[in-house]
């Protein structure tokens, strides 16, 4: 079986899990949870990611970072209303249907979020709408060993995608995007907030009907687009110090590609600083 159908078979089955729906369980069924199920609940269904943020109260001169928020990584359907754990690296992975699943937050807040979206050869910054998510538990009582998490019943999964869902990139011509998810958690009682970015992701060939995707870390060079007649050796020759450098673009584009002698025109990959790497 050739690479080009392995993928597309992975393709689909991929999508045929996404439609079916199955994996949106709730999460708060069980009723009350003291801290310690709580985490046992946390570990069972894999909200392995914490994000320590403070919250939000007006008169405080510094704001600690005092609430840990449990998530996941997740891949949504291209309509985004179904969802599956995301099995790729985010160290090194990005689409446009990757997301966050939010487990719980603290009671008597609300966390929104909106998209900021800027051409990274300059212009002004755009704007888009997000939404406003109710997690499914929320944590009640102030104090360490005093609190308890209670389910909430949210309406939809509270989810936050990386990328605004059915956004029209091509209104943005040939430009290469820097976009980011705004989250913004506001106090019910005196209407503070506290923001923060979340994943930044880059966004390029706005041309294609699923434009690509990708970041550059500390120890990457530049994002290439390969061209008619390019192979891996062909561009380590070109981009990095020699041909046999093609394994370190193998390796930080593993996600992308499944056979490093089939890659092709219009294919994304990011270029490592091979001297970084080595």
């Amino acid at each position: 079986m050739s690479c080009e159908m392995k993928k597309y078979i992975k393709i689909l089955l991929l999508s045929a899990v996404l439609a079916a729906g199955g994996v949106c369980l709730s999460y708060g069924a069980e009723g009350e949870l003291t801290p310690e199920e709580f985490a046992e609940k946390c570990e069972e269904e894999h909200f392995s990611e914490t994000r320590y943020v403070p919250l939000p109260e007006q008169g405080k001169e510094e704001w600690s970072a005092d609430y840990a928020l449990h998530w996941k990584e997740i891949l949504l359907s291209p309509d985004g209303k179904n969802w599956e754990e995301n099995p790729y690296d985010m160290k090194h992975y990005r689409s446009l249907f990757t997301g966050k699943l939010l487990m719980d937050f603290a009671e008597g807040y609300t966390i929104s979020y909106e998209y900021y979206i800027r051409d990274e050869s300059g212009g002004e910054t755009v704007i888009a709408e997000g939404g406003i998510i109710t997690p499914y538990y929320q944590r009640k009582g102030a104090d360490e060993g005093e609190y308890s998490y209670t389910p909430n019943e949210p309406e939809k999964p509270p989810i936050i995608p990386d990328l605004p869902p059915n956004y029209d990139w091509k209104k943005h011509g040939n430009a290469t995007l820097s976009v980011y998810p705004l989250v913004t958690i506001c106090s019910l009682e005196d209407g503070s907030t506290y923001s923060y970015e979340s994943r930044i992701t880059s966004v390029t060939n706005l041309y294609k009907e699923q434009p690509d995707c990708y970041f550059l870390g500390p120890t990457d060079a530049e994002p290439y687009v390969v061209r008619p007649g390019d192979n891996l050796w062909k561009i380590g020759a070109s981009r990095c110090e020699e041909g046999g450098d093609w394994v370190y673009i193998f390796r930080r584009n593993k996600e992308r590609i499944l056979d490093p002698d089939r890659i092709y025109p219009g294919m994304l990959l990011v270029i490592p600083n091979v001297q970084a790497v080595k």
